[in-house]
């Protein structure tokens, strides 16, 4: 099993063989987890989440971050993982369904590498471009808003994205058949890529692999609904 890199700000993480969720802050309170059969867990309405897991040893195991397990179920050696969470941010409860996958062209493509990672999080309401720009470690939500700033907006790239309330962010080729809607190169000479909705502060800082990273945007319809995916590659120096 590979783990994904955390994406800091990300509510959900995957690479091909691993997932990983954001609960409740203990603090706050527990998380009740359900796992099962999608049919038999399916709350009513569009998952939060689909993706396909490689299942090498016939097993799902839901663990804490210490390894603990706390739920496991047999699974097919590639299945479907349906996600649903009761708070897109804070879930109290989070459902997960998993299903032998039924028909691989209406299903998302995996990971080319068990290396590369996936983040999803939901989009602020009415988001219609990000802006891109190669982040310190001091941009943090509530101090750094790029917005405000004509020299910034100048230093980074603002994608634009039809209305979608979901963003994917993969460091990895992604397997789309048709052009992006958007592609440039971003100067990274720190490495890390800050993430920005429209009029808000950073909602997801990604570590990249090279100095200078390919941007591609592409719009998506699925099930779940329209989302957003960003594709994050390294590009050669000219």
């Amino acid at each position: 099993m590979v783990m994904p890199t955390p994406a800091w700000g990300a509510y959900v993480s995957a690479s091909n063989s691993c997932l990983i969720l954001g609960c409740m802050p203990d603090i706050d309170g527990p998380t009740q987890i359900v796992l099962g059969d999608s049919a038999e867990v399916d709350p009513g309405r569009p998952a939060d989440f689909v993706s396909l897991l490689r299942v090498p040893d016939g097993e799902v195991r839901v663990t804490t971050v210490g390894g603990e397990v706390l739920l496991r179920m047999p699974a097919p050696p590639l299945s479907l993982v349906e996600i649903w969470r009761s708070h897109p941010k804070w879930p109290e409860t989070v459902i997960i369904g998993i299903n032998p996958p039924a028909s691989r062209s209406v299903l998302p493509a995996m990971l080319p590498t068990e290396q590369a990672t996936r983040a999803v999080l939901d989009l602020p309401e009415g988001t219609d471009r990000l802006f891109l720009y190669n982040v310190v470690m001091a941009d943090r939500p509530g101090v750094f808003n790029p917005w405000l700033s004509d020299r910034t907006l100048a230093s980074g790239l603002v994608v634009p994205i039809a209305p979608a309330s979901k963003l994917e962010v993969t460091d990895a080729e992604p397997a789309m058949s048709n052009d992006p809607v958007f592609h440039a190169v971003l100067p990274t000479p720190n490495r890390r890529v800050g993430i920005f909705p429209t009029d808000r502060c950073v909602m997801l800082r990604a570590d990249t692999a090279a100095e200078l990273t390919r941007v591609r945007a592409w719009v998506e319809l699925r099930p779940e609904g329209a989302i957003a995916i960003l594709a994050l590659t390294p590009a050669e120096k000219p």
